[in-house]
């Protein structure tokens, strides 16, 4: 288990003063001195807890809980990033969960945002290793439905992301992989949600977050503000963009209907779970891109390398 820290909108593991970016955008880990820390055996799934601000590992089969919010992924043919099925005012999009993206895109959202009405949240200057310096006039915050695969939990898990219209590089570069939009990473501190990954099985587990419906009878969405309801009759859905009622009455903390208790609870520690933690034989950088860029381009000098997807999805299950 390793301190799992969100700075600069970026996440990191921490070992011994040393940060680590966690980027599931990235194909290979790399670290300045040929290493970086990890477990010594193969985790069975590879658990991303924002609630207790760590990463942790599960080993032991009989004992792993699968979440109900269960989703399919397939692998990005050259990152190995994971794509998942999303769905925004019934436009679907194959979206690369990147979670070293502090800014999610999306192909054609520029068009798109003429057509609904998406909340503004002004310009943002991004930087990338690959594309330099990406500026964008305007983003917005945007919802992607997510279909959970739980047969008899159907149910949608909805993330919110800060969005920005792809440039086309980036667009060119995602048509490649097969996908129309990358999913950034501020979701993930919003909600303070519990990711576990089991990418054998081609599958991650989410736990958690404020903005989850609930499955077959009846779906709610619980949003910050509210922004319309959704209840389910039969296999269709009722919508209404109505401002829900302001109540100056303290209002309960709506069930998350993927209380997954079992997730947060399962072992930790070497005792428990037969992993040890360990430092993993890597590369020092990634093509002709260093340490000393990333260093250079968050502005900070204690990060010490990048945890790709050949150990995040190197697991057992």
């Amino acid at each position: 288990m390793f301190p799992f820290k969100y700075i600069n909108r970026h996440y990191f593991l921490e070992h011994e003063g040393r940060l680590y970016l966690v980027d599931t955008g990235c194909p290979k880990s790399f670290g300045i001195n040929g290493y970086v820390p990890w477990t010594d055996k193969k985790p069975q799934a590879v658990i991303l807890d924002m609630l207790t601000k760590t990463i942790r590992f599960h080993r032991l089969e009989k004992e792993f809980f699968i979440a109900r919010g269960r989703i399919k992924f397939t692998a990005a043919p050259g990152t190995r990033a994971p794509i998942l099925e999303a769905y925004h005012e019934s436009q679907r999009f194959n979206v690369i969960w990147d979670t070293g993206a502090q800014l999610g895109y999306a192909i054609g959202l520029q068009n798109l945002s003429t057509k609904h009405q998406f909340r503004a949240m002004g310009p943002f200057k991004d930087f990338s290793p690959i594309y330099g310096e990406i500026e964008s006039v305007e983003t917005w915050d945007l919802n992607f439905n997510i279909m959970t695969i739980d047969f008899f939990d159907h149910g949608v898990i909805t993330v919110r992301t800060q969005t920005a219209d792809a440039p086309p590089r980036i667009a060119q570069d995602l048509r490649k992989e097969g996908a129309d939009a990358v999913l950034g990473n501020d979701w993930m501190h919003r909600d303070d949600t519990i990711i576990a990954i089991t990418a054998r099985r081609s599958e991650i587990h989410i736990k958690g977050g404020g903005h989850l419906y609930d499955s077959w009878n009846h779906l709610r969405v619980f949003e910050d503000p509210p922004r319309k309801w959704r209840k389910r009759v039969n296999i269709f859905d009722i919508v209404s963009d109505e401002q829900a009622a302001i109540s100056s009455e303290p209002t309960a903390t709506p069930r998350d209907p993927f209380d997954d208790v079992q997730l947060e609870r399962l072992p930790v520690g070497a005792e428990a779970t037969g992993l040890r933690p360990s430092l993993r034989q890597v590369p020092t950088q990634l093509g002709p891109f260093t340490v000393d860029h990333l260093r250079a381009h968050l502005g900070m000098d204690n990060i010490d390398g990048i945890i790709g997807n050949d150990l995040l999805m190197d697991t057992l299950l």
